[in-house]
């Protein structure tokens, strides 16, 4: 908790410039897939994660956070009336 609200502060900063370190996605995004999957289920959907090596200008906190609250976001806005299906992919 203290990371991510150290990572919220440094980017809320204007001078705090582009980040340095380097994270990368398809390993964040593949440790979320256990829990994202779990929310996936629980609507009786399908989740397919399918990604390329590749890094990111940012800290893995910041990432992870944007991914999880995209993926919530898909269940939670979804169409009720049609079968969810969530693809992360890049």
């Amino acid at each position: 908790m203290d990371g991510l609200i150290r990572d919220l502060l440094a980017l809320a900063r204007v001078e705090g410039g582009i980040p340095e370190a380097v994270a990368e996605i398809s390993g964040i995004a593949f440790s979320l897939e256990e829990e994202v999957k779990a929310t996936v289920n629980s609507v009786n959907g399908v989740l397919r994660v399918q990604l390329e090596p590749a890094g990111v200008r940012c800290s893995d906190v910041l990432l992870r956070q944007a991914l999880w609250n995209i993926c919530e976001n898909a269940v939670k806005y979804r169409r009720p009336d049609v079968r969810f299906e969530l693809d992360v992919r890049g």
